[in-house]
């Protein structure tokens, strides 16, 4: 998905001024929003937003959702903010050029404002670098690390509001302590892998301010014919253009 524009079935993605390419776990992560979810939320917010891929996939589904959504990277802001005027929702996504932390500390917004708040975050800490400076921030937690996320997050959640983030699944577990450390806690948990037999390699995890049973569920990618599997077509069935 390394091309400068990405077509779904109801919206494009134009990404050549963005670091973090369209992605198949970013897509598998944006249509899982609207299962995991199942309320309609007004406010939602999306942090490091880089095209506008989550917040256009959540404006497809969601009719009633109106979009906050937020990105440190000037470029890839600008980018999301055309592919979202391009979209149908235009009316109900805004693209916010900000650091969150700014955003989260300094008193931008009420706290206890939104109802959902969807996240891919930088992944990788004390890892080999890339010279790219902007895909180094995007990809890397020192502009945002997981403790800002969550602290973040915690303070603009409502009381029933809830959290979705995709991390690596090595990381998962680091950051649901975290989480608990700020009184999120996990209430669904989707495991990635590739195939059947292949090691688990991204974590969906939706957190609410209230303890509970835990609901975890596996997904695979691709079946044994390497094709993709019968979930993988369910979800993104109403956005991949060949499914």
């Amino acid at each position: 998905m390394g091309n400068d524009f990405f077509r779904f079935k109801q919206f494009e993605v134009r990404q050549d001024r963005s670091a973090m390419k369209v992605c198949t776990d970013s897509c598998l992560f944006g249509a899982l929003l609207p299962v995991m979810y199942h309320l309609q939320p007004v406010q939602v917010l999306d942090i490091g937003t880089g095209t506008g891929l989550l917040s256009l996939m959540y404006a497809q589904v969601d009719p009633h959702a109106v979009i906050e959504a937020m990105e440190l990277d000037e470029a890839a802001c600008s980018q999301a903010a055309e592919n979202f005027k391009a979209s149908p929702w235009s009316e109900r996504l805004k693209a916010i050029h900000i650091d969150f932390k700014c955003f989260s500390k300094e008193g931008l917004t009420n706290t206890g404002h939104y109802d959902l708040i969807f996240s891919n975050p930088p992944f990788y800490v004390g890892d080999l670098k890339s010279p790219d400076a902007q895909r180094n921030s995007a990809l890397h937690s020192t502009d945002l690390n997981f403790k800002d996320l969550l602290e973040g997050a915690a303070g603009l959640l409502k009381a029933d509001g809830v959290l979705a983030v995709l991390v690596p699944y090595t990381r998962a577990e680091a950051f649901v302590q975290e989480a608990g450390l700020v009184g999120l806690y996990l209430k669904r948990h989707y495991k990635v892998a590739n195939a059947n037999g292949k090691p688990f390699f991204r974590s969906v995890l939706l957190f609410t301010s209230i303890k509970g049973d835990l609901e975890e569920e596996v997904i695979y990618i691709r079946d044994a014919n390497q094709e993709y599997s019968l979930k993988f077509r369910e979800l993104l069935h109403p956005f991949y253009l060949n499914l």
